[in-house]
């Protein structure tokens, strides 16, 4: 069975790399979905949902997703199978992307033809079910075990891949645990971005659930001043700045919530200010007799569970998945020789599938570090071959640059698909008529950095994740957590430089990874693709591994493992 599953894998696979190919315009070759891998397929999946104990999650969410991606569905109707085979393996969330059906206001997906099937599907999501003031929300298994373990357990820390939902989970059980004990929520974050998505997400879901007696503020309020529940969402250095200024701070009954944990590793190097910060910061939540509990979070985090006891000197336990609900693919562009040749990298796969590209002409650029206007051209270009209404985010190593892309990426184009003239007008009214943002936007293209004024930054932000901007060009600022629901991820190379010099940086592998999660999320996309425009310069680069740089944050699967049930 494993080398059938391996050949399902690798055939779907090969679909895909020759409609990537196809849409970048590098290889003219297609290949087609016939009934025969249909039919193996559904023998494939259902065989291993059922028979196979522990099956490999990640595998059969790749499957579904690819088939998803390229079947014609009017020729093959597989939603009832879809929905039954997701549901079966605990990842009834991924389901409600395929379910065009799906009642977000009530939970409910389509009625299936099949009473078994409906009565199957109940049962199945009944166990992923929780609720809220009479709102119902769907988990998947690993957030279910998130919700379960906050009833019982004081410290806990939480490490799985950008798009696996845990920043979800916590907001809706916090939300919970604030309407039953009347108690307040400290949850803190690294960046303003984020500052300004946490609070953004909690006011949604009070206002959803009727909630309107609790605050959600961003800067400590004395105790003497509160009355209510309150939610602070606070950077680190705003939660330190509380605790030196108000000798009271933080007294009452709280949750303590630590997102992108992972920042705090960095107080090992003296220049790392934030992360020093970060550490004081929780030491003296530490000191605080008012804390009920404290969850630590964040992605690709080795032994968090001794994380944890280090910073809080209090057991913790650990959760951890290596899953993610969304099929992350990687491809990029490498040079032999004369030749260039499209990569394809898959977590499941040993080694990378790659094809010459017959079509190269208009490649610029490789090699270099510049952002010359013969590769601003390729690069636009790019972008608007793998378009098809999808949002990209474009990586750039400096603020400036980011800039110079989106005005390069912009020009000459006219975004019809929603209207941006509010926003536009609101930036030439507080800023100028001739700020650059002003002109990109009317192209539905932004730039994101964090020179930002705040006011630009707030607004657009709000704007990318109601998908009214179809590209968005940004540095770092965009990679830690904060919500952007793109679909293409675009970066050239791993330089924070345009010109190298003794202090120059580059992204860390940790940082790569980070970045290439945000395409594809949870709820808005099955399949999601990051396109290295220059593998060549990740080469000799100190950390940098190519098989672990370009898949995703779970180890290296060789072929599909199965334990079959007795």
């Amino acid at each position: 069975m494993k080398e059938f599953a391996d050949s399902v894998l690798r055939r779907w696979l090969e679909i895909e790399y020759y409609a990537v190919a196809n849409k970048t315009k590098f290889i003219s070759r297609s290949v087609e979905v016939n009934y025969a891998l249909v039919a193996d397929t559904v023998r494939c999946l259902d065989y291993m949902t059922t028979m196979v104990e522990n099956c490999q999650r990640n595998y059969v969410i790749t499957i579904i997703a690819l088939m998803w991606e390229h079947l014609d569905k009017s020729k093959y109707e597989i939603k009832n199978f879809a929905l039954r085979i997701l549901t079966r393996i605990g990842y009834p969330t991924s389901a409600i992307i395929l379910d065009d059906e799906y009642l977000r206001s009530s939970g409910k997906f389509f009625r299936p033809n099949s009473v078994l099937d409906m009565f199957t599907l109940a049962l199945e999501h009944q166990r992923n079910e929780v609720v809220i003031n009479e709102q119902s929300f769907l988990l998947t298994d690993f957030q279910k075990s998130i919700w379960d373990a906050m009833d019982t357990n004081k410290v806990i820390g939480i490490s799985a891949p950008t798009s696996a939902g845990k920043s979800f989970v916590l907001l809706l059980k916090t939300i919970s645990r604030l309407v039953a004990d009347q108690l307040d929520i400290a949850y803190i974050i690294p960046t303003l971005s984020l500052q300004n998505q946490v609070t953004e997400d909690y006011h949604k879901m009070f206002k959803k659930l009727g909630i309107d007696n609790c605050r959600i503020v961003n800067s400590f309020i004395p105790d003497t001043e509160s009355s209510g529940s309150i939610v602070y969402v606070l950077t680190q250095e705003k939660a330190l700045s509380a605790f030196l200024n108000e000798g009271t701070a933080f007294s009452k009954k709280l949750i303590l919530v630590v997102d992108e944990i992972q920042n705090i590793e960095r107080i090992q190097y003296p220049t790392d200010l934030r992360a020093k910060i970060l550490y004081d910061t929780l030491v003296e939540f530490r000191q605080k007799n008012s804390i009920e509990q404290i969850i630590i979070s964040g992605p690709r985090i080795d032994s968090i569970d001794n994380l944890g006891e280090k910073i809080f000197v209090d057991a913790t336990l650990e959760l951890k998945t290596l899953i993610s609900p969304v099929l992350n693919l990687t491809y990029s562009i490498s040079k032999v020789q004369d030749d260039f040749y499209l990569k394809q990298y898959c977590a499941l796969i040993g080694s990378a599938f790659l094809q010459k590209i017959g079509n190269a002409s208009y490649i610029s650029g490789y090699g270099q570090k510049q952002y010359t206007a013969e590769y601003l051209s390729f690069l636009k270009e790019f972008i608007s071959n793998i378009g098809d209404g999808n949002q990209n985010i474009v990586f750039a190593p400096t603020s400036k640059t980011a800039k110079d892309i989106a005005v390069a990426i912009s020009s000459n184009i006219i975004y019809s698909k929603c209207s941006l003239d509010d926003l536009i007008k609101y930036y030439e009214d507080t800023i100028s008529a001739r700020y650059a943002m002003c002109a990109t936007l009317q192209s539905g293209v932004a730039y994101h950095h964090g020179k930002l004024p705040m006011h630009v930054r707030r607004t657009l932000e709000k704007a990318i994740a109601d998908k009214k901007i179809r590209d968005v060009v940004c540095t770092t600022t965009l990679m830690q957590g904060v919500n952007m629901p793109a679909q293409n991820v675009i970066v050239r190379n791993p330089h924070l430089y345009t010109k190298k010099s003794d202090s120059s940086a580059e992204l860390s592998s940790y940082e790569m990874a980070n970045l290439r999660g945000r395409a594809g999320r949870l709820l808005k996309d099955f399949v999601g693709r990051t396109f290295v425009l220059d593998e060549s310069s990740f080469e000799g680069i100190e950390e940098y591994d190519q098989m672990s740089l370009f898949n995703m944050t779970i180890p290296l699967a060789q072929g599909v493992q199965f334990s079959e049930r007795t």
